[in-house]
């Protein structure tokens, strides 16, 4: 659960992002962190993660006593037995241009947090714009709202089939495989976005998702 409460700004933006993993609310006090947190919503491998989620003790170059609030903790899914488990995430979200900018007083708290995640089986990240907001970001805001949509069954499994016999193709390729009248067609492009946001249908997320993207099923 957040341990601190971010407050409403007339410099920044912040709001609440609606949530199926946050531990808590999904609070955010800048469009970075809002958009860190829809990776992680779309994320398959992320199971939960905590906004504002610990203090950190410091003392800062003037030898005072601070504290620091990282800004999300993420926790992974369990791995197959014989893999590693992946350790938590602790991150701090910060613009580029604001690292460059306030570094001196940023790199107190990044040792602090190094530190701290040393004490615990945790990871430390400081995440920019560089890190977040990528076509990946794009793919994700695009899909994540289509896995919140009734399942059509029937679609899915007529979109399923096809692949299968065509094993590697694009959107617009396969849905002219299934049905020639675009009516039809258009009907189906939900459930494949739906198919492809859970990764039952894969391609490369890291490139944009057009009708002509690479597109194949996803091995059992």
């Amino acid at each position: 659960m957040p341990i601190r409460k971010i407050p409403r700004s007339h410099s920044s933006v912040t709001g609440c992002l609606a949530s199926d993993k946050a531990v808590g609310d999904a609070q955010y006090e800048s469009t970075l962190e809002r958009d860190l947190y829809t990776l992680l919503e779309f994320d398959p491998a992320v199971s939960s993660y905590e906004v504002q989620p610990v203090r950190i003790d410091y003392i800062d170059e003037e030898g005072k006593a601070r504290h620091y609030t990282p800004d999300v903790l993420v926790h992974y899914e369990k791995r197959p037995r014989g893999e590693s488990p992946r350790r938590p995430l602790l991150c701090e979200v910060k613009p580029v241009a604001q690292l460059a900018g306030h570094w001196r007083e940023i790199r107190r708290k990044v040792q602090a947090a190094r530190a701290f995640v040393g004490t615990r089986d945790w990871e430390f990240r400081v995440l920019t714009e560089r890190h977040i907001r990528t076509p990946y970001l794009d793919n994700a805001r695009f899909l994540l709202p289509f896995k919140r949509r009734p399942t059509d069954q029937a679609a899915e499994a007529l979109l399923v089939d096809r692949l299968r016999e065509l094993r590697s193709t694009d959107p617009q390729t396969l849905l002219a495989a299934v049905y020639w009248d675009p009516e039809n067609r258009d009907l189906l492009i939900p459930s494949l976005w739906k198919l492809i946001a859970y990764g039952i249908v894969e391609c490369d997320l890291g490139l944009p998702l057009t009708m002509t993207t690479r597109i194949w099923l996803r091995e059992a």
